[in-house]
């Protein structure tokens, strides 16, 4: 069996792997409708603000699923939900996750 370190490096490349799509996505958005805002069509605009909406909870729920402690398979985030990036340890079981 893997230590909890280098499980959990596995992964966050793996989310980070699948997140990038979805984070092109959001970028293509935010261009999109800041383009078709300053040509004048407001439905383009519109359609690229949806899509980027769209990639944010995509987003949200590859981050969900991937950030995970490989000990307890609890979510890793803070108080307030928000999932921490680069936690050093598991805040529920204190399990180590970087080196």
């Amino acid at each position: 069996m893997r230590d909890t370190v280098s499980e959990f490096e596995e992964r966050r490349a793996q989310t980070w792997r699948a997140g990038k799509y979805w984070l092109g996505l959001l970028l293509a958005g935010i261009v999109g409708a800041v383009i078709f805002t300053k040509t004048g069509s407001e439905l383009f605009a519109m359609l690229f603000i949806f899509g980027g909406c769209v990639a944010i909870g995509a987003l949200f729920l590859v981050m969900r699923r991937g950030y995970r402690c490989p000990a307890c398979e609890e979510i890793l985030d803070d108080e307030e939900g928000a999932i921490l990036l680069f936690p050093r340890a598991c805040r529920r079981c204190g399990a180590k996750l970087r080196r």
